[in-house]
């Protein structure tokens, strides 16, 4: 966590960060997806992850087209593929029945959060809970590749 609003503070970013962190966690936290084999190599990753989460807030326009594509997409991914169990802790069906339901939850209470923002005009933060669930849509699709 101090990680990510460091990264924050060098990108001129720290909401976008500690927003990221907001958005991203809860849903990973359910969705499961990619999981890295050494506590280093996870920590790397989240390192890497955070910044080019903050690189692409920062660079995509945050204009409706691009955050409703982005979200619609990385929905769409989340809602087909999640959860996405490791190798490591693999769910049983119950389980992942309650897992694939919370995460449908967390997914819609974020979307419609972002669609709020966007009414409100706020779309820098629509792009910032758009880009998180691109993020953890694109964790989602390499942990099932890397699982297959």
């Amino acid at each position: 966590m101090l990680t990510t609003i460091a990264i924050g503070f060098l990108f001129k970013m720290v909401w976008q960060s500690i927003l990221f962190m907001v958005v991203y966690i809860p849903l990973r936290s359910f969705a499961g997806g990619y999981h890295a084999k050494t506590q280093s190599r996870c920590y790397f990753l989240s390192i890497v992850l955070t910044a080019s989460v903050l690189l692409a807030i920062k660079l995509i326009p945050g204009t409706n087209f691009n955050v409703i594509g982005l979200a619609l997409t990385a929905g769409i991914i989340i809602y087909a593929l999640a959860p996405v169990e490791d190798a490591n802790k693999p769910l049983d069906e119950t389980e992942a029945a309650v897992y694939k339901k919370w995460t449908r939850v967390i997914s819609a209470v974020e979307l419609c959060t972002m669609l709020l923002m966007m009414a409100l005009g706020v779309n820098g933060v629509s792009l910032c809970i758009s880009a998180s669930m691109s993020a953890l849509s694109i964790m989602l699709v390499i942990g099932k590749v890397k699982n297959s």
